[in-house]
């Protein structure tokens, strides 16, 4: 499993009880994807094809980084972000993006895309503080690394009638996003990337 080098790893406490990193070592990941499974399949319903119980993983885990938000007080993760970088997406030839939607057009860019996924919180920490502090370290991870788009698939339910990917996995409606950093509004660059 590919991890981040040891430079790259950014332990964050603030006063309101969280920390914030890359996942280190292999167990970092495993609570990560515990938290997915937790989310993911048993409280959402989803039918995932993990080959271990009690986590949820795809082929993409190996390839990705993993950002994880720990509770300080307990240690427990409760809220996790995959990160593949366009290094790791071109060694392994695609992003996950690609096996819903056609992303040709965005070739000449490739280079410059970093793909987030698996986005998850803890219901017992769904206030906001959580997905803010994920949110803040990919803003500060695209700047450290010159990363100049944004793109990941957007899951939601199907009662809207609309015509985005379907995801049998997840049952869910999977919507292309693509966000290019020069298009942040900067009242909230300056909000989510104020550390940067």
């Amino acid at each position: 499993m590919l991890l981040p080098l040891e430079s790259e790893v950014r332990r964050l406490r603030h006063a309101n009880g969280l920390e914030v990193s890359l996942a280190r070592t292999p167990g970092d990941v495993e609570a990560a994807q515990r938290l997915r499974h937790a989310v993911f399949v048993e409280e959402m319903g989803a039918s995932t094809a993990s080959r271990r119980p009690g986590i949820e993983e795809d082929l993409f885990d190996a390839w990705c980084e993993h950002l994880v938000v720990r509770d300080t007080a307990s240690e427990e993760v409760v809220g996790t972000y995959r990160i593949l970088t366009p290094e790791r997406a071109r060694r392994l030839g695609t992003y996950y993006a690609e096996t819903e939607f056609d992303l040709t057009r965005l070739q000449l860019l490739r280079e410059g895309i970093c793909e987030v996924g698996r986005a998850c919180i803890h219901p017992a920490w769904r206030s906001g503080a959580v997905i803010a502090r994920l949110w803040h370290d990919i803003g500060r991870l695209m700047v450290e690394r010159g990363y100049r788009f944004l793109i990941g698939c957007a899951s939601m339910s199907m009662a809207d009638g609309g015509e985005p990917a379907w995801d049998p996995e997840f049952n869910t409606a999977d919507f292309f996003v693509f966000l290019p950093s020069s298009r942040v509004s900067a009242r909230y660059a300056r909000h989510v990337l104020k550390a940067a």
